[in-house]
């Protein structure tokens, strides 16, 4: 049966994440075709234009919202789809009761392969902090740098990382996106054939997850915990690739000032690690499960 499995497998999945025009694989083309930026003169010596920061970001973000927007009008088509396929699979064999319980198996695959696959978070070329290190790179100029007009490599640099970051964003938001929907699918196909699956995700924590959730008062301490070990584990990787304090960042000789402890970082950099804490935070909370400190 493991065909069928198999099927009942690749007919949940490949509308969303496999076919050539599914949701996920176009929303990854067109991030493959988002341009870093226009070479149009801008850029010329080496100044740093806070406008084209801003237009950059944002003509990516919004033709990337416009795509998706286009692709969410399939949703619907693509789920009738899917359970008529489920249905048709289930009546091809000869014993129901074998039927149902290889889609059960399914469904507990397709659970573990979307939240191995697809609701994770990848580690960026580019951190936000590193965009904001390589602004204020940027932005310095040395003298002979100003004489001779030729700070462009390290704009040039900024500018490249600025779209990175973006566009790894809009990447993590495509996983989660096609996950919410491969789990929606789970909780659908469940419902209609009336399975019991005690690790079900509540349809409740899929809804709106991308939105911030505000976080219980009890649970403030956990964010600066969390901050904590998120500085602890950058610092971490890059003290093993290499990497050294110095006051200045430099790629080249592998310095950087915030290989410090948490405690010696400045508030402005402490924020970044918060956010990153409050969003994993929120995360976990969106998706139905609660946090409880255990005395």
């Amino acid at each position: 049966m493991k065909a069928k499995n198999d099927a009942f497998f690749d007919t949940i999945a490949a509308p969303v994440i496999y076919e050539n025009d599914s949701p996920y694989r176009l929303m990854m083309y067109k991030l493959n075709y988002i341009g870093y930026l226009p070479n149009n003169g801008r850029l010329a010596g080496g100044k740093i234009d806070e406008r084209l920061i801003a237009d950059a970001k944002k003509q990516a973000i919004v033709d990337f919202k416009e795509y998706a927007r286009q692709l969410q009008e399939r949703a619907d088509a693509i789920e009738h789809r899917i359970i008529d396929d489920v249905y048709r699979i289930v009546n091809n064999y000869k014993d129901r009761d074998t039927a149902i319980r290889d889609l059960k198996i399914t469904l507990l695959k397709m659970n573990r392969f979307t939240r191995n696959q697809l609701l994770f978070i990848a580690v960026p070329k580019y951190s936000l902090r590193d965009v904001n290190m390589l602004h204020d790179k940027a932005k310095h100029e040395t003298m002979i740098e100003r004489l001779n007009d030729n700070n462009g490599r390290d704009v040039q640099m900024f500018y490249r990382a600025l779209m990175e970051h973006t566009v790894w964003i809009l990447r993590q938001l495509t996983r989660r996106k096609a996950g919410q929907f491969l789990l929606h699918m789970v909780n659908i196909i469940a419902d209609k054939f009336s399975l019991d699956l005690p690790w079900r995700t509540p349809l409740e924590g899929l809804c709106g997850s991308l939105q911030a959730v505000s976080l219980p008062a009890e649970l403030g301490p956990l964010v600066e915990l969390m901050a904590e070990n998120v500085h602890d584990v950058w610092m971490k990787t890059r003290l093993e690739q290499g990497w050294t304090y110095g006051e200045e960042r430099n790629d080249l000789l592998k310095t950087h000032p915030c290989l410090v402890p948490y405690d010696e970082l400045p508030e402005s950099e402490k924020i970044y690690d918060r956010q990153t804490s409050i969003e994993s935070i929120n995360y976990i909370l969106s998706h139905g499960y609660r946090i409880v400190k255990v005395e």
